[in-house]
């Protein structure tokens, strides 16, 4: 059998699923989106703060990420830090 009639075969099984199919694609690109997010503020933060020196980026940074804290802890809330974040 071609790749091509094969595919064809594959859309056809797919056919009745479409929304499903399309909506499975658009929540994986979205989620591949959403997880470079991270790396993305790593670097803003290694080139603008570390490199340039910017001291006043460094300290909104902190006071914004100890606000949005949910756990009142300043580290951040998926590390597991139990005595440095415990409460006193």
């Amino acid at each position: 059998m071609l790749k091509g009639k094969s595919l064809i075969r594959l859309f056809n099984y797919l056919k009745p699923y479409g929304r499903l199919v399309v909506g499975a694609l658009i929540m994986g690109i979205l989620g591949a989106g959403i997880s470079l997010t991270f790396p993305w503020l790593v670097k803003i933060i290694i080139d603008q703060v570390l490199i340039q020196k910017n001291l006043l980026l460094l300290l909104f940074i902190t006071v914004y990420s100890k606000k949005k804290s949910s756990s009142g802890c300043p580290m951040m809330d998926s590390m597991e830090l139990p005595a440095i974040c415990a409460p006193s």
